[in-house]
């Protein structure tokens, strides 16, 4: 989790190629999160949520278990199979589709275009791929991490 808290400048020293550049973002790091990455401290009982979820933009099926994994919960890509069954990969996809349609209407695309019949399927089984992957988490969480969920 640290590590997706400090992306930012961990991706900034990382990319750097100049010591002198290397040194000020890792000075950088040690002044801002080092509160974070202190183990021997409890964690910090607040962080800014964009840091965390900055790269949480368009969230499809492999960026949601991406996401999932920060938090330690493996097992989600298997688990929301399991529990929507044979509508699984229907359902992954509708998402996928969703996210592509709306990326396309986004950014003016003149082929996004689909029928109020295409839609209405698609919106349906990306509402139960939501409930579902909404009744994993939280059971997850409840379990795991939070009580309070």
């Amino acid at each position: 989790m640290r590590f997706y808290l400090s992306k930012d400048i961990v991706t900034s020293i990382s990319d750097s190629k100049k010591p002198e550049t290397t040194a000020l973002h890792i000075i950088r790091l040690w002044q801002r999160d080092n509160a974070l990455w202190d183990s021997t401290a409890p964690f910090p009982p607040t962080f800014h949520k964009d840091a965390f979820i900055a790269d949480f933009a368009n969230p499809n099926h492999k960026s949601i278990s991406r996401y999932l994994r920060r938090f330690g919960f493996n097992s989600y890509p298997a688990e929301v199979a399991r529990l929507l069954g044979p509508d699984f990969f229907l359902c992954r996809q509708a998402i996928d589709d969703m996210l592509e349609q709306r990326n396309k209407i986004a950014h003016g695309d003149p082929l996004a275009t689909s029928t109020i019949p295409e839609l209405d399927v698609m919106v349906k089984r990306v509402k139960s791929y939501c409930r579902t992957a909404d009744c994993c988490s939280a059971t997850y969480f409840r379990t795991k991490a939070c009580p309070v969920r």
